[in-house]
């Protein structure tokens, strides 16, 4: 929706109303575009919430197990040179 500076000014709280409402407010400054005013996007726990809502998403326990990497066989010089030997590489 395009609106001008002095048009916003006198009439904020009806256009206020209406980026809740979910609309896009263009400002114009003498003819040419200046600003934009929107509502502001979701934070990560509103949009979380959100999507548990809608069935999309479950929040986690925040517990989990202690991460421990595997333990490498081979270094990865000897697995190189295995698979020369072999014709795989």
């Amino acid at each position: 929706m395009l609106v001008t500076a002095h048009e916003l000014k006198l009439h904020f709280g009806h256009y206020l109303e209406a980026v809740r409402h979910g609309q896009t407010l263009c400002i114009t400054w003498r003819g040419q575009a200046l600003a934009e005013l929107r509502q502001l996007a979701p934070t990560a726990e509103e949009a979380l919430t959100q999507l548990t809502t809608q069935g999309l998403a479950t929040p986690g326990t925040g517990k989990l197990p202690p991460y421990t990497p595997a333990a490498a066989k081979r270094s990865a010089a000897a697995l190189i040179l295995a698979a020369r030997d072999t014709g795989i590489a």
